[in-house]
């Protein structure tokens, strides 16, 4: 019988259940990243490679406390993203976190009851670590979905759907998080996340696409008073100048105008 972690004592390094899980996540790593650095595609042992992490989750999902196992999930997710196994990272990293709590995708959530039900049901302040952790994989999931999109030629409609799906993902959560100021360092990394997919679309001639979602980043900062100060001012403008480049993009110079004479006077009373 495969007993717990916590039979054995504290979980350190000296844990038998900690140390062997250490073990074949280190194994694991060493021989994926071999994979993903040669210069021919080794398919067989790609696919040797996802079973071998599919496995570790398994054995140990029982054997571990939920806080370590969903952490050392994340961080194997971000490594796989930084060696751009982008799919990998989704499916057996960022997306398997999340299913741990809903068997939702973040594409299917539709307004923010439903993304407080699947994700949050007893609100934003019990565990802030599981909530750090929740908000990371959803990011990571976004990013994910993003970067296999980009790594096209062209942005197919079905490809521009799913983005448009992240974004509106995205806008949920702010619209979750604005009721809480001690998050805004959230809502200012979801409006990176927006601003780095939709000046992809603008490239890819969807700025029409991708202007309601510039704005509401830049209106989810202005409602911020934390993030309505110097310090953030250049990321701010940086926001409105994308917006004003979405109008001109469609050929509406006079509204871009306004926005930026309504906006400027604005960010300038934050200093």
């Amino acid at each position: 019988m495969d007993l717990p972690a916590s039979y054995y004592g504290q979980l350190d390094k000296r844990n038998p259940v900690v140390s062997s899980f250490e073990r074949d996540i280190n194994s694991f790593m060493t021989s994926i990243k071999r994979v993903s650095s040669s210069a021919r595609q080794d398919h067989g042992s790609y696919v040797k490679g996802i079973k071998i992490l599919v496995e570790i989750w398994k054995k140990y999902k029982q054997r571990l406390p939920s806080k370590l196992y969903l952490e050392r999930m994340l961080q194997i997710a971000d490594f796989l993203f930084g060696i751009k196994l982008y799919q990998l990272a989704f499916w057996q990293g960022y997306s398997l976190h999340l299913l741990q709590f809903s068997s939702a995708a973040i594409t299917d959530i539709t307004d923010v009851d439903h993304f407080m039900a699947c994700f949050f049901p007893e609100g934003f302040d019990t565990d802030q670590d599981a909530f750090a952790m929740k908000i990371r994989a959803m990011q990571g999931c976004a990013l994910c979905i993003f970067e296999q999109e980009k790594r096209h030629n062209v942005l197919s409609q079905k490809g521009l759907c799913k983005l448009l799906h992240v974004l509106n993902f995205i806008r949920i959560m702010m619209q979750a998080l604005q009721q809480h100021e001690h998050l805004c360092w959230q809502i200012y990394n979801a409006s990176l996340l927006i601003y780095t997919i939709c000046r992809y679309l603008m490239t890819m001639n969807c700025s029409a696409q991708a202007l309601e979602y510039l704005l509401w980043a830049s209106i989810s900062l202005e409602l911020s008073i934390t993030l309505m100060t110097a310090k953030y001012l250049p990321w701010i403008v940086t926001l409105y100048c994308a917006v004003c480049h979405c109008y001109y993009d469609n050929q509406a110079g006079v509204q871009a105008e306004v926005k930026d004479t309504i906006q400027t006077p604005r960010s300038r009373q934050s200093l």
